[in-house]
């Protein structure tokens, strides 16, 4: 009977241990989603030396969709669309389809398979 009781601790520690460490993963995943960027770039400055975008956290996303306060590229345009950012000469480029980036930047062809529409390394 010690033995049944001694084993019924240990597996209600064991599972109180796994759900712990699962929580913190979930936590630390949101908080790795919430510092990303989101990017949009007005598409008829896309074929400029300098296309007109504006970059946000998704925490300031958050509150300007929340604030009904449109987004406005520095050019003045709001009809913008997603866009990742290059990491080599740091220009937008629109995203294709469901948010998918093109294989190469089209403004210094760089490869963007190896990064993230922040520009950063995956």
């Amino acid at each position: 009977m010690k033995n049944l009781v001694l084993i019924i601790v240990i597996l209600g520690a064991l599972g109180g241990a796994i759900f712990l460490f699962t929580q913190q993963g979930g936590s630390s995943m949101q908080a790795r989603q919430e510092a990303g960027m989101r990017h949009y770039v007005d598409p008829t400055t896309l074929d400029s030396d300098n296309p007109s975008g504006v970059s946000l956290t998704v925490a300031e996303f958050k509150d300007r969709a929340s604030s009904g306060n449109p987004l406005v590229a520095p050019n003045g345009s709001s009809d913008l669309v997603q866009a990742g950012v290059c990491p080599t000469d740091g220009k937008y480029y629109a995203l294709v389809g469901h948010a998918q980036k093109p294989e190469t930047c089209p403004h210094c062809e760089t490869d963007l398979s190896g990064y993230d529409h922040d520009g950063n390394p995956l």
